[in-house]
């Protein structure tokens, strides 16, 4: 058994793939694995995310690009790349002469697009050729997949999210068929794994996100008046929806008020950001919802929190969710695509479900655990359950037999 284990995640954000990856990645260590967790797409400018994850000293952080540009003229990198770059002119020709069956191009395609990407990565594989590499995310496998070809690692895919995100990508099910083959694959939920068609497959795990391991203990007393959701900004948040929600919730209950701690990196969501400022100020919510950037301290800030409500469309196991849920705030979710809230939230046990989309559902739930006698108290005590049940302890054991295995 190999106890070189290689994570590999799209870049550093605040995003959950990124919490779940580094606290597995510092159990880890303490076990007495030898950890390296890849930035396969991000620079060093984002390595201020540390602080944020708390990242062991023994973890060692590698950014791939700056890597590549370090070591390509390395002799036996540069060896690599020309037997890569033979490759994808050997299939260049191939392309010519499958031209006319679109079946067999579209795979040579796929090969060509894999090979190409994977150099830089694959500069730094061919020093770890005996590693297991445990990679987070469905965008980045191709990389992966192709980076390890002929040499003797072992790879674990875990997904990070909703399966239906990808389902648009250009090599969607190419990508999905080498998942498939890889040596074990590891899901946050049930309904992930069915959406891959692996429920039947031994190699395929579910195996729930962890919990922070420095978390407050659950508050117990009176509750402040405001509800909270702390996410990466993105669009299948649907935070829109949750300030909708809100609006028609305070025209009732006009005490109190809404944050949201939410930011991304991706420039692709600063936009959404715009919209969502925009819809505040001009419904004159200004004084009642803030949007408020991230913060290491969150869970101390909302303890006493009224209510964490989340809006997504879609996700696997949402960290804010079970965060949330850890520390004894009230849960409102909408049972989102991916099955994460369903999986976790028993409705009226533990938290609230209501339905994806629905504005007036999400006004009703939240004024339902607040006019409720006894539900908030309930699923609070309930909720808190999750730290014994899903702590890091329990949940890197579940990893390291599945490592064992394979």
């Amino acid at each position: 058994m190999s106890k070189e284990l290689i994570i590999t995640l799209i870049n550093y954000d605040m995003g959950g793939a990124q919490r779940r990856a580094f606290s597995l990645a510092n159990n880890f260590v303490k076990k007495g694995y030898n950890v390296y967790v890849l930035s396969v797409l991000g620079e060093n400018s984002s390595l201020s995310f540390q602080n944020h994850f708390s990242i062991d000293e023994r973890v060692n952080v590698v950014f791939i690009p700056e890597y590549y540009k370090k070591h390509k003229k390395n002799k036996i990198v540069a060896k690599s790349e020309k037997i890569i770059k033979h490759k994808i002119s050997f299939l260049k020709k191939l392309q010519l002469i499958f031209k006319p069956f679109k079946r067999f191009t579209e795979t040579i395609n796929y090969n060509i697009n894999g090979f190409k990407k994977c150099c830089a990565l694959r500069s730094f594989m061919i020093s770890h050729h005996d590693s297991i590499v445990i990679n987070f995310g469905f965008n980045i496998y191709d990389r992966i997949h192709f980076a390890v070809k002929g040499l003797n690692c072992k790879i674990i895919y875990a997904e990070t999210n909703a399966s239906n995100k990808y389902s648009l990508g250009r090599f969607f099910n190419f990508t999905s068929k080498s998942i498939k083959k890889s040596n074990a694959t590891v899901f946050q939920t049930v309904v992930e794994k069915e959406e891959h068609g692996l429920t039947k497959n031994p190699k395929a795990y579910v195996i729930h996100n962890p919990i922070k391991t420095d978390l407050p203990k659950p508050y117990e007393g009176n509750r402040n008046k405001t509800i909270v959701n702390f996410c990466r900004l993105s669009r299948q948040k649907n935070l829109l929806l949750l300030i909708q929600a809100f609006e028609r919730f305070h025209s009732e209950f006009p005490d109190y008020k809404l944050e949201i701690y939410a930011d991304s990196t991706d420039p692709n969501d600063f936009e959404y950001k715009n919209e969502l400022m925009s819809f505040v100020f001009n419904n004159n919510l200004t004084d009642y919802v803030f949007l408020l950037p991230p913060t290491s301290d969150i869970h101390n800030i909302i303890l006493n929190y009224a209510m964490f409500v989340s809006s997504s469309d879609y996700e696997g196991i949402s960290n804010s969710m079970i965060e949330a849920m850890a520390i004894g705030l009230p849960c409102v979710c909408t049972d989102c695509g991916g099955g994460g809230a369903r999986e976790m939230i028993t409705d009226g046990e533990n938290g609230l479900l209501v339905p994806i989309g629905d504005v007036e559902a999400l006004k009703n739930a939240m004024i339902r655990m607040i006019t409720e006698e006894g539900l908030s108290k309930r699923c609070s005590k309930n909720a808190a359950k999750i730290r014994e049940t899903h702590s890091i302890e329990n949940i890197a054991e579940k990893w390291i037999e599945i490592i064992n295995k394979i």
